[in-house]
């Protein structure tokens, strides 16, 4: 991550004195790197101060990476066990399959062509916004089943 600004905590910089600090190897401890990597590269100081606030982090975390990419991959065994029993095998491509195959390869070249050196801000939400795309969804699934 490149980063010219400051990430702070409770509105002032970080420091353990004033108890706006997060010490990384408890962090790490508690959530894991993969949290700690994808709240940084979304919300990390790229071009501003960005204040840290454990609700934003709870909030990216579980919207963002539990909801949007697990309800997406949960949503997809559970539908190949229900209609088939198992993941079925491969077979020919739909037209709505090469439309979602075509909007997740965009959003990978977003995420190239933005990520060096910065805006990684900008990057890091386009792989999430192919999992609310109406083509990455199943009619059945609207109807809430």
């Amino acid at each position: 991550m490149v980063s010219s600004e400051f990430m702070t905590m409770k509105g002032s910089k970080v420091s353990s004195s004033r108890g706006a600090s997060i010490f990384v190897g408890d962090f790490l401890a508690e959530f894991g790197p993969d949290a700690l990597r994808y709240y940084i590269a979304v919300a990390g100081p790229e071009n501003q101060d960005t204040d840290f606030t454990w609700d934003e982090f709870v909030r990216r975390t579980n919207y963002e990476l539990a909801n949007e990419w697990g309800n997406l991959v949960n949503r997809s065994i559970s539908m190949a066990h229900k209609n088939n029993g198992a993941i079925p095998a491969a077979g020919e491509l739909t037209d709505a399959d090469r439309a979602l195959l075509a909007e997740s390869a965009a959003a990978f070249d977003v995420v190239g062509s933005t990520s060096p050196p910065v805006a990684s801000r900008q990057a890091s939400p386009r792989p999430c916004a192919s999992s609310r795309s109406p083509t990455s969804t199943s009619p059945t699934w609207n109807r809430g089943s």
